[in-house]
């Protein structure tokens, strides 16, 4: 799994030539996107037939299943004591 925040002078790389060469890692099953400035991420995942998909998230109450490590991300937790965040 890895998880990167977002800023705005990063962002498409980290989406696009970044996100293309970590899906080169064979044992990469999560890649979350936190954005710094709202209340938002998306999670890619590697999805039981190999293939990625993409939720994404923009409420404090969604929960993400992070199957690579049999775990739960909840955007509560991701932006809990962040301030000057917006929804």
């Amino acid at each position: 799994m890895i998880i990167e925040v977002l800023s705005e002078s990063t962002g498409d790389h980290d989406r696009g030539s970044k996100f293309k060469a970590y899906r080169n890692i064979s044992t990469l099953g999560d890649y979350i996107l936190i954005d710094q400035y709202s209340y938002h991420a998306e999670h890619f995942f590697k999805n039981e037939s190999g293939k990625w998909e993409l939720n994404e998230f923009d409420k404090l109450s969604d929960v993400s299943a992070l199957r690579s490590v049999d775990a739960k991300l909840s955007l509560e937790a991701v932006y809990y004591r962040v301030k000057g965040v917006t929804l």
